[in-house]
């Protein structure tokens, strides 16, 4: 899968976007682009499906962007008298016809862990994200992540495994335990009784402690502090 995100801000950039698109070439080749603007309460995002040799103007807040899908096999963002070209073939970006990359996006300090254990690589890697903001919906570290876009994410950078980016699809992936079970690497959920879906993930790392996308940042709780339903183990 490639991820590709366009944010926008009113303002000079500040660190994190305020709005964004986010464009995403999934395996099978089909390429999606979404935006910050749920749909359907509080639970989906607005996406559009894009075809080759085809566009769709699709709103960053209240501006309205033409994203075009080239026969060529590029994606082309187009606002006002700039064109942004994301090349997937090669993740190569221009703006305008000149080679450039983004601004201000977040820079890791360690890379993607790439040995040890596959349980310790996802710990590490989650923890890559401490201090990332909480935005509701949000897909990327850019402009933010919810709770399932942030484990979602750990999964995709260490295993290059998409487990979905609800709590609802997760909580489905895996037999239900004991949080007292849950084992480094494990997903914990929270449900309200009687309630068919889940709305709160995170992720056990061991010692008794959590880490999870929630408040105002990635950060890493106390299991007993926060008061899990259930567990799923991860395979």
């Amino acid at each position: 899968m490639t991820q590709f995100v366009m944010p926008y801000s009113k303002n000079n950039f500040n660190g994190y976007a305020k709005h964004w698109i986010n464009v995403r070439q999934l395996k099978n080749g089909k390429v999606y682009a979404y935006n910050d603007k749920t749909v359907y309460g509080n639970y989906l995002v607005s996406y559009h499906q894009l075809s080759k040799g085809h566009g769709s103007n699709i709103k960053a807040g209240s501006r309205k962007v033409n994203v075009h899908f080239s026969k060529a096999g590029n994606v082309l963002f187009k606002y006002q008298r700039n064109l942004l070209t994301v090349h997937l073939n090669n993740g190569q970006i221009t703006l305008n016809g000149k080679a450039t990359q983004m601004r201000n996006n977040r820079v890791f300090k360690r890379a993607i862990p790439k040995h040890g254990t596959r349980v310790n690589r996802l710990v590490t890697d989650a923890k890559r994200y401490l201090g990332v903001p909480y935005r509701y919906a949000g897909r990327d570290a850019f402009g933010g992540l919810d709770c399932a876009s942030f484990v979602d994410q750990v999964y995709l950078d260490v295993e290059h495994r998409d487990i979905g980016g609800m709590t609802g699809v997760q909580q489905k992936l895996g037999k239900h335990v004991a949080v007292s079970k849950a084992k480094k690497g494990d997903l914990l959920f929270w449900q309200i009784a009687g309630q068919k879906y889940t709305y709160h993930v995170a992720m056990a790392i061991g010692h008794g402690k959590l880490i999870e996308e929630a408040g105002k940042s990635v950060h890493v709780s106390k299991i007993s502090n926060r008061h899990p339903q259930f567990a799923i183990h991860m395979k």
